[in-house]
């Protein structure tokens, strides 16, 4: 397995997706078989199509109510909204550009150029027919180099948001969890109330049409009580998730209930 295909097999999830790559390759050293390179180009065009409903799948593309608008007759998400998708989720280009500060032309022009190669070879001609082994194979590597450059780029373009929607919104979801009423938790017929909370990190795991997901971990200190037993303050860890909104990601929507404190560790 050559550096392309080990890097396009890193954004493939299933046995589908990668027999479908390893088929598709194998085309290339078929050299009694005519079509083995139009064969390979369709291939490789089905596994990027196939990725990109994955990720962006027609409902979640179509509820984008800051820049979906439909591109395609039969209403279908085009290519190009199928990768804006994948990308920014339901966020605005606005949003990326002025309060994000995320510059992703350069990303986009690179996506752009590799799936114009891509799309390129959608027709059988004498050329493709008669090609040499040689000219088989070197197009072939110019085909996975683009598709790479496309999962590459869709994965790097969506870390540098998830990184910098963290910083837009670390102080908020400090102030959030200040300001959470923790009560008194009931956990495994035990009573739980805790005095203090501690953020220790957090990170955004996905973004879809209408809000960013995000899931951390931090301490509480608490009192934990069974039955007519009193406990003593004890420092627990806690795991949470919560989410923002495309629209406005420092209108977070937590509580109590999001929290998970585990009360048979101590931290």
């Amino acid at each position: 397995m050559d550096i392309y295909q080990q890097q396009i097999s890193t954004a493939l999830q299933d046995s589908f997706e990668k027999d479908l790559l390893a088929a598709a390759v194998a085309y290339l050293d078929r050299e009694d078989d005519l079509l083995r390179f139009s064969s390979f180009c369709y291939s490789i065009r089905e596994l990027l199509r196939h990725v990109l409903s994955r990720l962006s799948p027609d409902e979640q593309v179509k509820a984008c109510a800051l820049w979906y608008e439909p591109e395609t007759s039969s209403g279908i998400p085009s290519s190009r909204q199928r990768l804006f998708y994948a990308i920014w989720g339901g966020m605005s280009q606005h949003l990326l550009r002025e309060v994000l500060n995320i510059d992703i032309r350069k990303s986009w022009n690179d996506i752009r150029v590799s799936f114009k190669t891509i799309s390129s070879t959608a027709h059988i001609t004498p050329e493709t027919i008669n090609i040499s082994h040689e000219e088989c194979k070197r197009q072939g590597q110019e085909l996975l180099k683009s598709l790479s450059t496309i999962f590459s780029q869709i994965s790097a373009c969506r870390e540098d948001i998830a990184n910098s929607l963290q910083q837009y919104i670390d102080g908020k979801l400090l102030d959030t969890f200040i300001s959470i009423s923790f009560s008194e938790l009931n956990l495994n017929n035990s009573r739980v109330v805790v005095h203090s909370s501690r953020l220790t990190s957090f990170k955004v795991v996905n973004i879809d049409s209408h809000a960013i997901y995000i899931e951390g971990n931090g301490t509480v200190i608490a009192t934990l009580s069974n039955g007519n037993e009193e406990g003593v303050e004890e420092t627990y860890p806690f795991s949470f998730h919560c989410t923002s909104n495309v629209m406005d990601p420092k209108q977070l929507s937590i509580s109590a209930d999001n929290i998970e404190i585990d009360i048979d560790a101590k931290a």
